[in-house]
């Protein structure tokens, strides 16, 4: 930037004058009236930061000064620029331009301006000059107000667009940019003002989304392009719809149904709507709403058809009128003939109950015809003690199962009792839901045979029937009781009654729901020897059945040494083992003189009890003692042949009983002839016992009617290899 511009004038009179060096003309001496002066244009200029302007100055010379003089600027501040050029001279006076120009950098202001012209010899010439540097034109927008809410369909006009000026008064002309939503369109009036203020209309398309968006407003003037920001709402129409439920109705001729929920959905409207039925609403059928005109969520509709109203299916609609217009919504109306129902037993057969006992062995069946409400099951002639249920009850499916329920305060064995299973309904249903009216009903029969209550007795099958001993430290687990059953299917609860200390029992199953149970009695060893009377008691509800028991409890010893591992039999010594058959001797079947346990014959025990013919798989005969088995005891080795005649079978067992707990560890048929005995070696695994004290069986059962006979050999206990 430069303060000052120089530019140098010289004016010459003479050769003299122009003559030498220096700035004023060689030393020519001047008179003291030599004078100049400075004048400009104009005192003053405005332009803006970026532009320039001219500035023409005369400089007059007077008393003939005829010196260089130079020029300057002074006081133009940095971003100023003055330059002096394109001198003309015309006698005493020089005309000059001075070109002025301001950088953009400049800030606005006035700045006095000097300029000067200096010559030797005499007083400086000024001329005073003041610069006005104007802001940068500019203009900016405002939209007031800065939003608007606009309902689809609408349009707002006093929207105003100020356009604030700053050193530009020229046009400026406004748009909406392109980014607008679709169905939004601006208008401005005037287009493009030159003042201060324009005014702003929207409009918004009935298809607009709703939805908030933000517009640019532009205008477009010589400073270039500017923008302010406008939101705008889009707010959806007023309006509203219609639902219904359920859509499809279905009605019986000459009923009504009440309660179908007509839905209003409102968006951005809260007036009331107006109802109706409306389409081609066929002969006879009315409807009312309630409320007629709702300025809530809905309504409730009751349609009534009249008895002479077609059946068929009609499309029908709900219209609701509102500000907004009307809107509609269909649904569809069955009209259906009366229903109906029949009822079936099934199995239809004729159905037998027993005294005391009850039966569902049969269904009511329903069969529906358009009908859909709950049935209600009732039993007529009902003789006394014969009661009936249903379940479910009342019906709203198609079946429920009948119980009869026979007393024994019924009569048995007459007539067959005819009775009659009545259904009854309301006369019509609507989607499940029963509406009041007549009845409708349909009946069927079925044909009930009551019998005597059945009956069971127990036994004890031959021979000794209820008649046993039992040893001390023993356990009998050969005893079937059997169930003797007329017309008596249900399950007996079995207890032994007077049993003496010492003595227990159980059954294998309890309660029984067969026809047979095995009783197993345990004697311990401090059990009272003697005869016991014991009541074995089978009950069933009401009835029950007994069995009178005599027991024996023999008092037994064992004299001989409990840990003898190894036992040859003589004629005259079974070897501290005691022996026992089905029955004592000579009771029941044992009618041979030498059939029994006490048989000693060539230096053997013969084992030749029989038992009856009915129970071929219990024991016969038995040998049995209590042993300490060594803690390496693995095997119990029989030495043993049979002895048949008649195709006769016998098989020998081995129990160990441990307490109260029986386990068979050998069983196996034993081969012989008479008069020939072949002698077999039979292994029985007694290892999970070892080294414990238990009472061994060694037993002797036929296969069929005719017996046989098992001679024994030896007995031995061997270890573990």
């Amino acid at each position: 930037m430069r303060s000052s511009m120089i530019f140098a004038l010289i004016a010459c009179h003479g050769l003299a004058a122009c003559s030498g060096g220096g700035g004023d003309g060689g030393g020519v001496t001047e008179p003291p009236n030599y004078s100049i002066s400075l004048t400009l244009d104009r005192s003053s200029e405005s332009t803006i930061p970026g532009g320039g302007f001219s500035v023409t100055g005369t400089l007059t010379r007077a008393g003939g000064y005829a010196g260089t003089v130079t020029f300057s600027i002074e006081g133009a501040p940095a971003g100023i620029d003055a330059t002096v050029g394109n001198p003309v001279t015309s006698g005493s006076a020089t005309t000059l331009s001075i070109a002025v120009t301001v950088g953009t950098s400049v800030a606005p202001g006035t700045y006095p301006i000097v300029a000067r012209g200096r010559g030797a010899g005499v007083s400086d010439a000024t001329a005073t000059f003041t610069l006005t540097v104007l802001p940068t034109p500019e203009f900016a927008l405002a939209v007031s107000p800065g939003a608007a809410s606009l309902v689809q369909g609408a349009s707002q006009s006093d929207i105003q667009v100020s356009v604030a000026r700053t050193n530009f008064d020229g046009a400026v002309t406004l748009a909406v940019s392109s980014s607008v939503p679709a169905g939004v369109s601006a208008s401005f009036s005037p287009p493009s003002p030159t003042g201060a203020t324009a005014s702003m209309t929207l409009q918004v398309a009935t298809s607009t989304v709703p939805g908030i968006y933000t517009l640019t407003i532009q205008g477009t003037g010589a400073p270039g392009v500017r923008t302010a920001t406008f939101a705008l709402t889009v707010v959806a129409a007023p309006d509203f719809s219609l639902a219904i439920q359920p859509a499809t109705v279905t009605i019986v001729q000459g009923l009504s149904r009440p309660g179908i929920g007509v839905e209003i959905t409102r968006t951005n409207f809260t007036g009331a709507v107006a109802f109706a039925l409306a389409g081609e609403v066929p002969a006879g059928v009315t409807a009312s709403f309630t409320p007629a005109s709702a300025t809530g969520n809905g309504t409730q509709m009751t349609l009534t058809v009249a008895g002479s109203t077609a059946v068929g299916s009609y499309e029908l609609r709900v219209d609701g009128t509102g500000a907004p217009g009307t809107r509609s919504v269909t649904f569809t109306l069955n009209v259906t003939a009366p229903g109906s129902f029949a009822l079936a037993i099934t199995p239809s057969s004729a159905v037998v109950v027993q005294q005391g006992t009850a039966d569902n062995s049969r269904t009511v069946t329903i069969t529906r015809t358009n009908y859909a409400a709950d049935v209600t099951l009732s039993v007529e002639n009902l003789p006394n003690g014969l009661t009936a249920t249903f379940d479910p009850n009342p019906v709203s499916g198609n079946s429920a199962v009948l119980t009869l329920t026979a007393s024994n305060a019924i009569a048995p064995g007459g007539s067959p009792y005819l009775i009659t299973i009545r259904g009854t309904g309301p006369i019509a249903s609507v989607r499940g839901a029963a509406v009041a009216a007549a009845d409708v009903e349909a009946t069927v029969t079925l044909e009930v045979t009551v019998t005597p209550a059945g009956t069971f007795t127990l036994s004890m099958p031959a021979p000794c029937a209820a008649n046993f001993q039992i040893r001390q430290r023993a356990l009998d687990d050969r005893r079937i009781v059997r169930i003797n059953r007329t017309n008596f299917a249900g399950p007996i609860t079995f207890a032994l009654e007077g049993l003496p200390n010492g003595l227990t029992a159980g059954f294998d199953a309890n309660p029984v729901t067969g026809n047979a149970v095995r009783l197993r009695l345990f004697a311990a060893a401090d059990a009272p020897g003697g005869d016991y009377p014991v009541t074995l008691r089978g009950t069933s509800g009401g009835t029950e059945a007994t069995l009178l028991l005599n027991i024996n409890v023999h008092v037994v010893s064992d004299p001989f040494d409990q840990n003898a591992v190894s036992w040859e039999f003589t004629n005259a010594d079974a070897g501290g083992w005691l022996r026992g058959v089905v029955c004592p001797f000579p009771q029941g079947a044992q009618t041979h003189v030498d059939w029994g346990i006490g048989i000693f014959q060539e230096n053997m025990i013969v084992m030749d009890g029989r038992g009856p013919a009915s129970n071929r798989l219990e024991a016969n005969a038995w040998l049995t003692r209590t042993v300490t088995l060594p803690p390496d005891a693995s095997l119990f080795r029989i030495n043993a042949s049979g002895h048949f005649l008649n195709d006769a079978r016998t098989r020998v067992r081995v129990r160990v009983v441990d307490g109260a707990v029986s386990t068979v560890v050998l069983e196996q048929v034993i081969t012989g002839s008479w008069p020939v005995r072949v002698f077999q070696t039979l292994d029985a695994n007694i290892a999970p016992w070892a080294g414990r004290t238990v009472r061994i069986f060694v037993e002797q059962l036929d296969e069929i009617a005719s017996h046989g006979q098992l001679w024994l050999d030896t007995f031995r206990i061997i270890g573990s290899p």
